[in-house]
């Protein structure tokens, strides 16, 4: 074992025995029933279409199993795959789907992965009916992943700027969860980061929004993800 390996080791260990001495932190729960909550209102619905962004099943979690009022059920994903019904950019949606058709949308860990998230909420509007639901699940704090497309770290205060009156939306709830503890390695580090192993970050945040009316007329965003970034969203592993 190499030296930054024991350091990571030992400093593992210490940092989760300091989190077995801090006061329970119930917050995990709170950002578990936000999804339990939209699951729960979609299913009182009646004869419901549901979209999901993100659809690709990685994971071996298909969520629409879980829907038993969907009477339409539309998997969207960048890429085809099982779980899958129409593919394509989600920052395009209203190109491939049929405008205010949809009761609910769900988006699971997804939006950090979306280059202009603030248009994706913008097209969301477009395709979902006045009053229907939508829950998306990012992250506050986590390790990059599926590089290069990886872009944004969520705060709950984030939602405020996308899913508000003037994009149309207003926020049911929102909660951080899944507590963890940061861990500074460099020795040249600031004193005030040295306490971060005591602090809590949360690694996801959940929110439930509902469409109140359309965008405000002022917003737009006409700019394509290929004419800002090269390449694509890594392929998937087969």
């Amino acid at each position: 074992m190499n030296n930054l390996k024991l350091k990571i080791w030992i400093v593992t260990r210490v940092t989760r025995a300091i989190n077995r001495m801090l006061p329970y932190d119930a917050s995990g729960e709170k950002y578990d029933q936000v999804y339990d909550k939209f699951l729960k209102a979609v299913n009182n619905m009646s004869d419901v279409c549901i979209l999901e962004i993100g659809s690709r099943n990685e994971t071996n979690s298909i969520q629409r199993n879980l829907f038993t009022s969907a009477k339409e059920y539309t998997g969207f994903d960048y890429y085809a795959g099982e779980n899958v019904d129409v593919v394509g950019d989600a920052h395009n949606l209203s190109q491939y789907l049929p405008e205010e058709h949809y009761d609910a949308v769900l988006c699971m860990a997804t939006f950090e992965h979306l280059a202009m998230p603030w248009k994706t909420v913008l097209e969301i509007n477009k395709v979902i009916k006045k009053g229907a639901l939508v829950f998306i699940n990012t992250h506050p704090a986590y390790p990059p992943h599926n590089r290069p497309w990886d872009f944004w770290r969520f705060q709950k205060a984030s939602f405020n700027s996308l899913l508000n009156e003037k994009t149309g939306f207003r926020i049911i709830d929102c909660e951080e969860g899944d507590p963890a503890s940061l861990v500074v390695y460099n020795k040249r580090t600031f004193k005030s980061h040295r306490s971060f192993p005591k602090r809590t970050v949360n690694l996801g945040v959940s929110v439930i929004a509902e469409k109140i009316g359309l965008p405000d007329n002022g917003l737009s965003w006409a700019v394509e993800v290929k004419d800002m970034i090269d390449g694509v969203y890594p392929q998937p592993k087969i």
